[in-house]
């Protein structure tokens, strides 16, 4: 299936990235508070990983960013890996608004590992947990 994101286009197979979300499993706490902080999203964001077959809470990674803001946000930066191809890039890069709170933006992965794509999603997302920010 081809997508077109602004200058970005990309061709994947969403059933077969369903196939492969791996439940991510890392305990720290930016992850934990990552796991539950986008069951807050907006539908609508969460809508735009299902269309590509992928599973919000299965990323490859996931890295906070700086501190917690002034606004009990924090910046993530997360990837996901899935088979596909990469078929055109905007020549700045620059990340592409998917959805409320969502930027994305993809590389070919070099040499291929879980997926042939990496899509990099960054989010601002509410600090969630019951316990105090860890610098």
């Amino acid at each position: 299936m081809l997508f077109v994101l602004g200058d970005w286009r990309f061709r994947t197979d969403p059933a077969e990235n369903a196939r492969g979300n791996v439940p991510y499993l890392c305990t720290c706490q930016s992850c934990r508070n990552f796991l539950a902080a986008v069951e807050t999203l907006p539908g609508e964001t969460r809508d735009f990983f299902r269309r590509l077959g992928l599973d919000i809470r299965c990323p490859t990674e996931a890295l906070v960013s700086g501190p917690l803001g002034p606004d009990g946000c924090c910046d993530y930066r997360v990837w996901y890996d899935f088979s596909g191809e990469l078929l055109r890039a905007p020549g700045d890069k620059a990340p592409y608004p998917a959805a409320p709170g969502l930027r994305v933006a993809f590389c070919r992965r070099m040499p291929p590992t879980a997926g042939d794509v990496q899509m990099d999603a960054f989010l601002h997302l509410p600090f969630v947990l019951d316990e105090p920010w860890e610098d």
